[in-house]
């Protein structure tokens, strides 16, 4: 449950709160000017992974200016894990496809011998 604390005159938001904004405000700003779709696809990523442990990045305490760099970081390897992920199931498709070959060449090649 989020709670806003007054102290000494000031409204404090929970962390979820905050958080939410600055989900929103990422959503705005930062995704919306990244021109990779894969990158876009990675920071949704990204941030589905931030909702989920959203209790335990409320302990953190960094500069902002760290984040940003961090945030950046993530997404870009993100992405590239995406872009590897779908190389190997490409090679996967690939490779069932020239097993299912060899069963025939070895066939033909049989049928070769028994000619000559």
């Amino acid at each position: 449950m989020d709670i806003w604390c007054l102290a000494l005159g000031r409204v404090t938001l929970s962390y979820r709160m905050l958080f939410q904004r600055e989900y929103g405000l990422l959503q705005r700003t930062f995704k919306a000017h990244l021109r990779d779709r894969a990158l876009k696809e990675a920071f949704e990523l990204v941030m589905q992974a931030c909702w989920s442990e959203v209790a335990a990045l409320s302990t953190a305490d960094v500069p902002l200016v760290l984040d940003s760099m961090n945030l950046m970081g993530v997404v870009d390897n993100r992405a590239k894990i995406l872009e590897i992920r779908q190389m190997i199931e490409g090679l996967k498709g690939e490779l069932e496809r020239q097993k299912a070959i060899i069963p025939r060449l070895r066939s033909h090649n049989s049928k070769l011998l028994i000619l000559s």
